[in-house]
């Protein structure tokens, strides 16, 4: 029976919980030693390229979608499990002749909200951030990474960040007007711009605005 870990802040209890996991043929306690060699070893050229290949190997198998959109995300990890993942979608829009614009892209970017609640490296996630490039379709996409992040159960999650990327500089207090919109659901601070003010609004998150108001 592989041993229950309450806590990564304890090495030793960490280097227990991997070893059942190795014992099991789980990918995830050799990549917990890895990472907790490389505490003890930053920089170590061997340790890294070994949790390198240990992630190209058994990627599927640790990720899930996430190591097939591996352009899309990127990862911080502590000690086998995901601690932050940002989402960042390239798709944008495309004019054709006579100015017209080519059909949004279908956006991979909900199915990869959605696979974290089934990946065991994830249960451990404090903080998701989704952008793309601001465009004809972005509003549409982003809310419907808002409908799967109000819908999967990640409850180590204390931060979400959704927003287009003109506005990933406003999450710097030194812009000027960069306050973005602030709501919160089960336990964890939601942060959006204001393009996705309408969603928030239906869904109950912030208080609708009076009729004619400015944003």
């Amino acid at each position: 029976m592989t041993p229950t870990l309450t806590t990564l802040d304890d090495p030793d209890a960490v280097a227990v919980f991997a070893d059942a996991l190795e014992s099991a043929g789980d990918p995830r306690g050799t990549l917990m030693h890895l990472q907790l060699a490389l505490e003890n070893r930053p920089g170590d050229a061997r340790l890294i390229e070994a949790e390198r290949r240990h992630l190209a190997l058994h990627g599927k198998q640790l990720l899930g979608a996430l190591q097939m959109a591996s352009s899309l995300a990127t990862l911080q990890w502590r000690r086998g499990f995901l601690q932050s993942v940002e989402l960042r979608s390239q798709a944008a829009d495309v004019y054709q002749r006579h100015g017209r614009v080519a059909p949004a892209p279908r956006s991979r970017l909900p199915k990869l909200v959605r696979e974290l609640e089934s990946l065991p490296v994830a249960s451990r996630l404090k903080t998701l951030t989704v952008l793309m490039p601001a465009s004809s379709f972005s509003t549409s996409h982003l809310t419907a990474v808002l409908d799967e992040v109000l819908a999967v159960r990640l409850p180590s999650v204390v931060l979400v960040r959704i927003g287009t990327l003109v506005f990933e500089d406003a999450w710097d207090e030194q812009v000027p007007g960069g306050t973005p919109l602030v709501a919160f659901h089960r336990g964890f601070r939601l942060e959006t711009d204001t393009a996705l003010r309408p969603a928030l609004e239906r869904r109950g998150l912030i208080d609708r605005l009076p009729q004619g108001a400015n944003v």
